[in-house]
């Protein structure tokens, strides 16, 4: 069974709200010397896809192809943003940052995108969310529930982390030899970006960008993004706690589709360990420990800090439900969890209650928000036997059942009459059931 590695520097958890975290990568350590992170100007980004896409030959397109940052700084200064242009971007809900992270596979090893097609897709589908075009963003978006409300549009200038542009590269050659090193400073920088690399994808205020399909051309020849390493975890780092509210522009977003990425439960680190067993790598010795170590950490951090964690509308499915009964461990600081309109089925809602009987295990919660989750009798009358068994100590709030649309559950009046008695026995003061 694959190894995860020790945690060695677990971030608080305000690394993964606060924009601080972020702002520190974008400074450099001293005057002159390179920051760790810069991040791409959304608008130079949208008009440079404008001009690859109008390219009529593949010379062309390689020639506007983004070079490694180093020398996108020196040719094209202007495609950065500064940092304090990066502070004064527009904010959302909740405090949402128009920043973005992009995960994609490389389809060289010496140039991620050496023809700029994954920019051209990466600047439609931001075109498409900023102009509102996006399923969610439809007024009347859920046929089942029309007075759902719209998501809003991704503001009009955004900072983008495209990790070829955004940190510090080698040059190589088409057989992946390095045919320009970094600096020493170039490689101090590189080091401290790749130590914090989950920040750009974990953040609950940055939304991310998956590029899940590859071109045409490279079909049977290069490694799909499902089968890399770094997407792979990348995604998985995407998925740990990203908020998913109508009241803000979405907050995941999918190439491949065109539109919302489909959402995933939190995994286990042991869980990504197994996953990433099977992946490509390009320096597996390196990369692989690397990334389970930060994957650790992330879920230490993020999880065993959150006091709310917020899954609703998110689209997950029973396997979601077990994989989330598997994290529950790490959340001994959460008061409250909605994951409502999630159809995890009796399921995923047995595989929640069984977790929740366990010592230790959500010690702290308060209100539990499960309507709409196409949980029938068996999955109720699981949550009554862990409310009986002295599962959710701090109880105060179940909400599992209302007479409306999109907030039904499917167990019957009897299941959810056992329910609301094991939660009125334990003095739980709201039970919606």
């Amino acid at each position: 069974m694959p190894h995860v590695p020790a945690p060695i520097n677990v971030p608080p958890p305000e690394c993964y709200i606060t924009p601080d975290s972020l702002y520190t990568l974008l400074e450099p350590a001293a005057e002159g010397k390179p920051a760790p992170v810069r991040l791409l100007d959304s608008r130079w980004v949208l008009e440079r896809a404008d001009a690859l896409a109008a390219a009529a030959t593949d010379a062309e397109r390689e020639r506007l192809a983004l070079p490694r940052r180093q020398e996108l700084e020196r040719r094209h200064p202007e495609a950065y943003l500064g940092v304090e242009e990066v502070r004064a971007l527009p904010t959302g809900w909740d405090g949402a940052l128009a920043v973005g992270a992009v995960s994609h596979a490389w389809l060289e090893v010496s140039h991620p995108d050496p023809r700029g097609e994954q920019l051209v897709r990466i600047a439609a589908l931001i075109r498409k969310a900023q102009g509102g075009k996006l399923r969610r963003q439809q007024v009347g978006w859920d046929p089942a529930n029309t007075n759902i409300p719209a998501c809003k549009p991704l503001p009009a200038r955004v900072g983008i982390f495209f990790d070829w542009a955004s940190i510090c590269q080698h040059q190589k050659a088409a057989d992946g030899s390095i045919a320009i090193e970094r600096t020493a400073d170039e490689e101090a920088a590189f080091r401290a970006a790749l130590e914090s690399m989950q920040i750009w994808y974990v953040h609950q205020k940055l939304f991310a960008i998956l590029v899940t399909d590859l071109p045409a051309r490279c079909a049977g020849t290069v490694a799909p993004y499902d089968a890399r390493g770094w997407p792979t975890v990348e995604r998985a780092w995407a998925n740990v706690a990203k908020p998913n509210s109508i009241s803000c522009w979405p907050m995941l977003y999918d190439v491949g589709t065109g539109d919302e990425a489909a959402r995933a439960a939190p995994l286990h680190p042991q869980q990504v360990a197994e996953l990433l067993a099977t992946k490509k790598f390009t320096s597996p010795k390196a990369d692989l420990p690397l990334v389970l170590r930060l994957y650790n950490e992330t879920i230490i951090s993020v999880l065993g800090g959150a006091t709310k964690l917020t899954f609703s509308l998110a689209g997950w499915q029973p396997r979601d439900g077990v994989n989330f009964a598997r994290v529950l461990p790490y959340c001994a600081e959460v008061e409250v969890i909605s994951m409502a309109n999630n159809p995890i089925g009796d399921e995923g809602c047995a595989a929640i209650a069984e977790a929740a009987t366990r010592a230790g295990v959500l010690p702290k919660l308060k209100q539990l928000y499960v309507f709409g989750n196409e949980i029938g009798d068996a999955g109720c009358r699981a949550l009554a036997a862990a409310v009986r068994a002295g599962a959710l100590p701090q109880l105060t709030t179940m909400a599992f059942h209302r007479e409306m649309t999109g907030w039904r559950n499917l167990a019957g009046e009897a299941a959810r009459a056992e329910l609301r008695a094991a939660c009125e026995a334990r003095g739980v003061g709201d039970a919606r059931c």
